[in-house]
């Protein structure tokens, strides 16, 4: 939640610092001496200079290692989740699991991820502090930005509806993904920590979904059906009724190093914590048309 936005409720505190500065995070750490510390915030989008990207790297093993020592540092009985990423990964074509698939990140905000989990891993073990990777898939809620496909996907497909857009241009269609709502991870991450001994896990629906069949179910509930066309060159959607394109997928969107299929064995979350998924890729994208519906 962003500084200029505070949550609003009667358990909540808002306190802001900045994660570069380790003085201000260890003094914000004594200050409260809180019992569970959940770590989610981090950049994933790197910009498109080299530069950035290593900001990015840095930025987010910065924020992550401050706010661990914090906790050993002040509060050693606390216990610690860190939010780690599917990006941690090598691309593989089945699902991903803890005990069999490799730690080889092909981009920045991977890179960045996976130092973030051998810290907390190091740690652990080095400090003997209870800490929990949670590996995390595709997660989705209303508060996500049109930076990422999901929404964008979304906001498109009702500009289209309401006639104020004709056409939505995106890279590679031919992924698999593993979409959840985030609020069905929480109340398992939270019994992550509630754990005798601390353990990593994977927290995802175990469900493919490919990104047409995202674009097709969001259209088929706005009332428009698609017919995908392939050729040499591109691959097209076209709206049945209009007989109009609506969806062109074009080689300079495309993604450097982007994972054709990314979906997570969740089977260790469900039996030691009780994983519970309410929300169906359905649900999901009419929360997000409901959510991003302008009323008339």
């Amino acid at each position: 939640q962003s500084s200029s936005q505070p949550l609003k409720h009667s358990n909540y505190i808002h306190a802001a610092c900045h994660y570069k500065d380790k003085k201000q995070i260890f003094n914000l750490v004594n200050e409260h001496q809180p019992q569970e510390v959940y770590h989610f915030a981090a950049n994933s989008f790197p910009g498109t200079t080299a530069e950035q990207a290593e900001q990015l790297v840095q930025d987010n093993i910065t924020s992550c290692s401050n706010l661990i020592s914090a906790c050993i540092e002040h509060v050693p009985q606390s216990r610690f989740f860190n939010a780690s990423s599917a990006y941690i990964f090598k691309p593989q074509p089945t699902k991903y699991t803890l005990s069999s698939s490799v730690l080889s990140p092909s981009s920045p905000y991977g890179i960045s991820k996976l130092r973030c989990y051998e810290i907390a891993s190091q740690l652990r073990k080095e400090k003997n502090y209870f800490v929990v990777n949670g590996v995390l898939f595709n997660h989705e809620s209303i508060y996500r930005d049109e930076r990422f496909v999901t929404v964008k996907i979304i906001k498109a497909a009702i500009d289209i509806k309401n006639k104020t857009r004709e056409v939505l241009e995106l890279g590679n269609l031919n992924v698999t993904r593993d979409w959840s709502h985030a609020s069905d991870f929480i109340p398992a991450i939270h019994k992550s920590l509630a754990q005798e001994k601390p353990k990593d896990y994977i927290f995802s629906s175990g469900i493919e979904t490919s990104l047409q069949q995202f674009i097709n179910i969001t259209f088929q509930k706005l009332g428009m059906n698609l017919e995908w066309i392939e050729d040499s060159e591109k691959l097209i959607a076209k709206e049945v009724r209009a007989g109009v394109t609506r969806i062109i997928s074009k080689k300079e969107l495309l993604r450097e190093n982007d994972y054709s299929y990314l979906v997570g064995d969740n089977c260790e979350a469900i039996q030691d914590l009780g994983l519970k998924l309410v929300y169906s890729v359905d649900d999901i994208i009419d929360e997000l048309i409901q959510h991003h519906t302008k009323p008339v």
